[in-house]
């Protein structure tokens, strides 16, 4: 049997291309399914979005700038990679992702911590990784897909994972949530309902998410796709997806070149 994990997805926000993809190569088992029944249940879903986001008004997320010693501390660790921190109602922010682990939002809700240590961590566990070879390729097997392929100032090649903090991004008025998605489901489902706000890394790097026209168009809408969709039954819903595996696969060519 494959490992599959539970996931919620925000199907009837995905493009058709996308979400076909989801539903007939990422589902497990019975619910996995051919193209034309799986473009029924992805039209059904974008139905129910439509009708729900009709007469929603977008009130662009409120953020407030957090400084004390732990955040001081964040920062100072986080270097370029965040300009500040804020608190902020994460129901409230623009999504991009549309799928989420309920299986890592569990863990994350079991962790033995307060929500800025949650919100606001940097290190991930780190291991030696396995690697392979074929012909002129070296493949890495990395843990999870928050990973780059870095040049070191010294010329060396590197793979590092990203911090691992949540990050936000400022979109119009409001704020997009880059990264922590997890995080912010479980704390949106924390029962009871989290005293301690929800903190965010500031992202000084531009809208990358905007080089999909399909995303930007969505993400720069009126009616834009929010993370609180992930806890309300008209956008959301349950599926069991297979578990994935991450590679990095670097392929080396030589040539030669004429001089002169």
């Amino acid at each position: 049997m494959p490992e599959t994990i539970n996931a919620i997805a925000l199907l009837g926000w995905m493009e058709e291309v996308e979400a076909l993809r989801f539903l007939c190569q990422n589902c497990a088992g019975s619910e996995q399914r051919n193209e034309d029944t799986a473009r029924s249940v992805w039209l059904r879903a974008r139905r129910r979005v439509r009708a729900a986001i009709a007469n929603r008004a977008y009130v662009p997320a409120r953020a407030t700038t957090i400084d004390n010693e732990g955040t001081r501390e964040f920062l100072k660790c986080a270097g370029t990679y965040a300009t500040g921190v804020v608190a902020v109602d994460p129901a409230s922010l623009i999504a991009h992702q549309f799928v989420v682990s309920g299986d890592r939002a569990i863990e994350h809700l079991a962790a033995n911590s307060s929500w800025a240590e949650r919100c606001l961590q940097l290190e991930r566990p780190s291991r030696a990784l396995p690697v392979a070879h074929e012909r002129n390729s070296i493949i890495f097997d990395v843990p999870h897909g928050e990973h780059v392929l870095a040049l070191t100032p010294g010329g060396e090649l590197r793979i590092e994972q990203l911090p691992a903090c949540a990050m936000v991004v400022p979109v119009g008025d409001g704020y997009m949530l880059r990264a922590g998605y997890h995080r912010a489901y479980a704390y949106m489902r924390a029962d009871p309902a989290p005293v301690e706000p929800f903190l965010a890394g500031l992202s000084p790097y531009g809208l990358v998410e905007l080089e999909d026209p399909a995303l930007r168009d969505k993400i720069l809408s009126r009616r834009p796709p929010l993370v609180g969709d992930y806890i309300e039954s008209a956008f959301s819903a349950n599926f069991q997806v297979l578990k994935k595996r991450f590679r990095f696969k670097i392929t080396a060519d030589l040539d030669v070149v004429p001089m002169g």
